[in-house]
C-alpha cells in the first residue's frame, strides 16, 4: 500500500504552476511563470497531494488587476476505495482563493483576452514614486485598506502568503473602517512602454508590502497639563464622551512593516532595494510617523533591510559624525561605560531623525564603525605578528568590541543570568563572534555591490533560508533595555507577520 501511496502521490510545490497572463494577439499569453516556495499550510506539512497521477494545477492571473484562476488537470485520478480517496484540490483550495477563481477555463480566457477595462486600468490609490531598470519604468502605488479597490487586488492575491511568506496570515477586511485605515497598501508594478494590444492595460504586477500603524508613545514629548477633577457633580454636570476630532494618522505613530513580497521572477534584479526604498521615503516624509520597524523579518529580508538602511545613512550623512572615542582609558577591572565609548546623545538624535527603531539602530552604528577598523587589526587577524599593527586601530577594535558586548548583554541578561560565570563569558563570546562574521559577511556584500543593488539584494522577498541567527533579538526597545520591556519593534500583538522562525541567538 504505501509502494501505492507514492505511485499515485505528488509534489505540491512543483505541481502548482503560478501564471501571469495578459492580452495576446489572438489569445492570452503567459508573460511570467513560477512555483511556490511552500504549501504546507494549504497542502500539509509534507507537500504532497494523493490521487493523481500527472498532476497539474495551473494558478492563473491577470497581470494588472490579478483576476485569479484555477485550472486543475491530470492523467490519471484514483479511484476510491473505501474511505480512501484522491483529495479535492479545488475543495481544498476554496478556502484560499475568491469565488471568482473557480470560473471555467475557456470562459476565463476568453473574457480576458476580450476585456477592454484594462486599457483605461490603474493601480488602485496613488503613485507615490517611479524608476527604472534597463530602460523599463516602474511604479509605486500607495492605498489603504479601507479603499474597496485596494481590497479587491489584496484579496486575490493573498494567495501568495501561504505561498511565499513562512508564517504568515490574511489580513481581514471585516475590521472596522478606522481599523482598515491604519493598513497601508504598497503596490509595485512595471509599466509598459508598448502594450501586446490596443485595449491591453499598461500595468503588471512585480509585488506588494503592507503596513501596520500603531501609536507610538513619545517620551520626550510634552506632557499635556493635569486634569483637576471638580469635588463635586451636579445633576446639571454634562459629560462628553465624544472621540477627538483628531484622525489616528495625525497621532505620533509607529510605522511596521508587515509583509513585503517581490515575485521570483523578478527577484535579485534591484527592486527589492528600490521598493523597500520607496516605502522608507514616503513613511520619513510623514511628520506623524516616528518610528519604522519591521514585523518578525526572515533572514533575506533582514540583510535588504540592513543593505538598504546602510547605504542611506552613509549617503545622508549620518555616519560622518559616529566615530569611537579612542581617547578614553580602558581600565584593568570594572565596567567601561558605554558612554564613554560613544556619544549616545548624538547616537539618539541621529536615531530620531532617520526614524529607526533602537535595535536596528544600533547594529547598524556597529556594523559602521567595524568597517573603519582595518581587517588585519581585528579579532584572529591580529594573531599574526609577521603585520605591523597599528596600536590606535588595536584599541579602536578592543572598544568596538566592548560596545558590543554591553548591547548584546543588557539584552540578553535574564537569559545569561541563568549560566555560571564561566559559561555566561563563552557564550556571550560566542554570541559576539556571531555578530561580529554577520557583520563582516554584510560589509562585503555592500562592497561587492557597488551601485549594483542586484550584487546585493538578497532576494528581495521573505520566506527563504539563509544566514544562520546567533543571538535572540527582535526590534528591541529605548535605551538597550532588557528584552520584555521594550517599547520599540517587540509589540505584544501580532498583525499580518511577515514571517514565522524560530528564536535563535544572534
Amino acid at each position: 500500500m504505501a509502494g501505492q501511496a507514492d505511485e499515485w502521490s505528488a509534489d505540491a510545490n512543483e505541481a502548482v504552476n503560478v501564471l501571469l497572463i495578459q492580452q495576446g494577439a489572438s489569445a492570452p499569453e503567459a508573460i511570467a511563470s513560477f512555483n511556490p516556495r511552500f504549501t504546507y499550510p494549504i497542502f500539509g506539512k509534507e507537500e504532497r497531494i494523493f490521487g493523481y497521477e500527472g498532476l497539474s494545477i495551473n494558478l492563473r492571473f491577470a497581470a494588472h488587476d490579478l483576476l485569479p484562476n484555477l485550472e486543475v488537470t491530470w492523467d490519471r485520478k484514483f479511484k476510491t476505495i473505501g474511505e480512501i480517496s484522491a483529495l479535492d484540490i479545488e475543495g481544498t483550495l476554496s478556502d484560499w482563493l475568491p469565488p471568482a477563481a473557480f470560473e471555467k477555463p475557456v470562459t476565463y480566457l476568453t473574457d480576458v483576452q476580450a476585456d477592454k477595462a484594462g486599457e483605461i486600468f490603474n493601480p488602485p490609490g496613488q503613485k507615490i514614486t517611479s524608476y527604472k531598470i534597463k530602460n523599463k519604468t516602474f511604479e509605486v502605488w500607495r492605498g489603504k485598506l479601507a479603499d474597496p479597490a485596494v481590497q479587491r487586488i489584496l484579496g486575490r492575491i493573498q494567495i501568495f502568503i501561504p505561498f511565499f511568506i513562512e508564517g504568515g496570515r490574511y489580513l481581514s477586511f471585516d475590521e472596522p473602517e478606522w481599523s482598515l485605515e491604519r493598513w497601508t497598501v504598497f503596490l509595485l508594478y512595471e509599466k509598459l512602454a508598448v502594450k501586446p494590444t490596443p485595449i491591453s492595460s499598461a500595468y503588471s504586477f512585480i509585488g506588494y508590502s503592507t503596513a501596520y500603524r500603531y501609536y507610538f508613545y513619545d517620551q520626550d514629548r510634552p506632557k499635556t497639563p493635569e486634569f483637576t477633577a471638580p469635588k463635586a457633580y451636579t445633576k446639571q454636570a454634562r459629560f462628553d464622551f465624544t472621540f477627538p476630532s483628531q484622525t489616528a494618522p495625525q497621532y505620533h505613530s509607529r510605522e511596521r512593516i508587515s509583509q513585503f513580497l517581490i515575485l521570483p521572477p523578478y527577484q535579485s534584479q534591484g527592486h527589492g532595494f528600490r521598493f523597500y526604498g520607496a516605502l522608507v521615503e514616503s513613511f520619513l516624509a510623514d511628520p506623524s510617523i516616528k518610528e519604522i520597524t519591521v514585523e518578525d523579518p526572515n533572514e533575506a529580508f533582514d540583510d535588504l533591510r540592513d543593505y538598504c538602511d546602510t547605504r542611506r545613512l552613509r549617503a545622508n550623512g549620518t555616519f560622518d559624525r559616529i566615530k569611537i572615542n579612542i581617547a578614553v582609558q580602558i581600565p584593568q577591572k570594572g565596567r567601561l561605560p558605554t558612554s564613554s565609548i560613544i556619544d549616545k546623545a548624538l547616537l539618539q538624535q541621529l536615531r530620531l531623525r532617520n526614524k529607526i527603531a533602537p535595535r536596528q539602530f544600533d547594529r547598524l552604528v556597529e556594523m559602521h564603525l567595524l568597517s573603519l577598523i582595518p581587517e588585519k587589526n581585528r579579532g584572529a587577524y591580529r594573531l599574526n605578528f609577521n603585520w605591523k599593527h597599528s596600536a590606535v586601530a588595536d584599541k579602536e577594535y578592543d572598544l568596538w568590541r566592548l560596545l558590543v558586548k554591553q548591547r548584546l548583554y543588557k539584552f540578553n541578561r535574564q537569559a545569561l543570568m541563568q549560566l555560571d560565570l564561566p559559561e555566561r563569558i563563552d557564550k556571550l563570546e560566542e554570541v559576539f563572534q556571531g555578530v561580529e562574521g554577520d557583520y563582516v559577511r554584510l560589509l562585503r556584500g555592500l562592497e561587492l555591490g557597488g551601485q549594483d543593488d542586484r550584487a546585493v539584494e538578497g532576494g528581495g522577498s521573505n520566506g527563504s533560508k539563509g544566514k544562520k541567527r546567533f543571538i535572540e533579538e527582535e526590534e528591541g526597545g529605548e535605551n538597550e533595555e532588557i528584552r520584555g520591556g521594550s517599547s520599540g519593534d517587540d509589540e505584544t500583538e501580532k498583525i499580518g507577520r511577515l514571517t514565522k522562525r524560530p528564536k535563535a541567538w544572534r
